[in-house]
């Protein structure tokens, strides 16, 4: 802690609906308001925890993640 960093765990996580929509209430809706389209792989992601976007594509999420304050973030699938 002292030098800087502080670990904590991030997470990619892809879901087959967009939650934003599905938790708004009736009243919190635009007008003609539509879920977000899924990505080509049939998930949407959002970094966990960060209080993120939405994205259609896990590679735009990791990206979100690493320009943070908090970030780059020294992910799991790489050296």
């Amino acid at each position: 802690m002292y030098g800087g960093e502080t670990p904590m765990e991030v997470r990619i996580v892809g879901q087959d609906y967009d939650r934003n929509y599905e938790m708004a209430q009736e009243d919190e809706l635009e007008p003609g308001q539509k879920p977000m389209p899924l990505g080509e792989d049939g998930l949407l992601y959002h970094v966990a925890p960060g209080g993120s976007p939405l994205f259609q594509a896990a590679q735009a999420a990791k990206d979100w993640a690493n320009q943070q304050p908090w970030g780059p973030v020294r992910w799991n699938d790489e050296p």
